[in-house]
């Protein structure tokens, strides 16, 4: 019958709906219960979705049409006047019900993107949950959860006690949303390898993981290498390599030197690897010494024995420092790291230091007069970047030539100078290392920055002023 809305059927069934199989597993995934949706002129529905309406009488008409016009297939109306639609078969786009005696109604289809992302692959016996990141285009639906190995009841706990067990007894129903995050704790389960199925219950979208329980206690955090060697003053890289945790406790130093920190290290990312770069030329200076590159995060650093952060010298000395990994409480691997004498740079990305000096030397009498005071003793920060970031001081005299270079960043530089290895050896290998210079500015390989305000401001004069490459030479 036709109506203003008074009377609206809700057709209820279970959907058992065949997404697919989990390879080598044989899996069903059975969707759940679902009510078909209420079609409604000019809504928009999701691909899989049951849709339903009472607007036609029994003796109608009623085809199901794109809204080209092209015919999709003639629809069945029940003797109580229900229109019911398995979209599962359709392709995404504009539909329209017509019917000569009844009403046209209008409506979308799309498909409901849906990503399942836990955060890691692999969990331990004694730290068992993972976090899994839920993306979809769609606000408000249902997952259908389904293991293989487990029921529904045993699912159902995995995930805190949330949602409901359908009715085959197997499938757990958790509420779903547009972005979400969904905590998983396999606590008790025994070591082996498990897939889950994740399905939307009313509509064409699914994904499934797979999750390894492992019986090596807390995880297992390895040093590689175990021994890091470079200079005082340079930047350390240590790589901590994660197995069956994403959490570790790093220790650096020792009471014997009066120099021990411990920092929390966190696999972020998820890839099983973290590197931490140690600023051995600002050791003693607290929250700026350890840092993770990409994602991953250092935190928590704390002085555990010493007080040499208070020092003016910010350089440790040149000692072999003991390293620790623990997680869980448990140390799991030690190493070493390695600092020798500083001995001033003599390469930069596989060529000789003391050219580039050299070269900047003979560049600096082609600084125009006026701009001269601007890199008259002046301190520069240069930076090296590629897989890692390499910083040198730069300090010129009275007649602009450089008086010290060595490794490590400054802490009053006026000037950065960015670039990477590439732009360095191009520099190093030109016959005309002044054009060279000035060419890779032009061409956004060299960057050049003030330090604060006042120099930011002096140095955008001077890239008014004077051509950048003749200004700086080979910083």
């Amino acid at each position: 019958m036709r109506g203003d809305g008074s009377r609206f059927v809700v057709y209820v069934a279970l959907f058992v709906l065949v997404i697919g199989q989990v390879s080598g597993a044989g899996v069903t995934v059975v969707r759940g219960e679902s009510g078909a949706a209420t079609v409604s002129d000019g809504g928009t529905y999701f691909v899989g979705q049951a849709l339903s309406t009472d607007r036609y009488d029994s003796g109608d008409s009623v085809d199901l049409e794109r809204t080209n016009g092209s015919l999709v297939t003639a629809v069945r109306v029940a003797d109580d006047g229900t229109v019911t639609l398995d979209t599962g078969r359709f392709s995404s786009g504009g539909y329209e019900l017509t019917s000569p005696s009844g009403p046209t109604i209008s409506f979308d289809l799309v498909r409901q993107t849906y990503s399942v992302d836990p955060n890691r692959s692999t969990v331990s016996t004694a730290d068992a949950t993972l976090d899994i990141a839920v993306r979809s285009n769609r606000g408000n639906y249902t997952h259908a959860v389904r293991s293989p190995d487990f029921d529904g009841s045993t699912l159902r706990t995995f995930f805190g006690g949330a949602g409901t067990v359908a009715s085959d007894g197997d499938t757990l129903l958790l509420s779903g949303g547009a972005r979400q995050s969904l905590s998983m704790n396999l606590t008790g389960v025994e070591p082996g390898r498990y897939r889950f199925v994740f399905a939307v219950a009313d509509a064409d979208a699914s994904e499934h993981i797979t999750v390894s329980v492992d019986d090596s206690g807390p995880g297992q955090i390895t040093l590689v290498p175990r021994i890091v060697q470079t200079e005082v003053g340079d930047v350390a890289t240590v790589t901590l390599r994660f197995q069956g945790t994403d959490t570790a406790r790093l220790t650096v130093g020792s009471a014997a030197l009066n120099w021990r920190v411990a920092l929390t290290v966190r696999d972020a990312d998820g890839d099983g690897s973290v590197a931490i770069r140690v600023d051995t030329a600002n050791a003693r200076q607290p929250g700026t010494v350890f840092t993770a590159t990409g994602a991953d995060t250092a935190s928590n650093v704390t002085v555990t024995h010493g007080t040499q952060f208070t020092d003016p010298d910010r350089r440790i000395a040149a000692n072999p420092y003991p390293l620790s990994v623990a997680t869980g409480g448990r140390e799991t691997d030690v190493g070493t790291l390695s600092l020798r004498p500083a001995t001033g740079v003599t390469s930069i990305c596989n060529r000789n230091a003391g050219s580039l000096v050299d070269a900047y030397d003979d560049n600096a009498d082609a600084v125009p007069g006026f701009l001269a005071g601007t890199v008259t003793e002046t301190t520069i920060h240069g930076i090296v970047t590629d897989a890692g970031q390499r910083d040198y001081t730069i300090i010129t005299d009275s007649d602009r030539s450089v008086s010290a270079f060595r490794a490590g960043s400054p802490d009053n530089a006026t000037v950065e100078v960015e670039t990477d290895c590439a732009t360095v050896r191009t520099i190093a290998d030109a016959e005309n290392k002044r054009d060279a210079v000035g060419t890779a500015y032009d061409d956004g390989d060299i960057a050049i920055r003030g330090v604060g305000p006042i120099d930011t401001i002096l140095v955008e004069v001077l890239k008014l002023g004077v051509r950048i490459g003749d200004l700086f030479g080979l910083v």
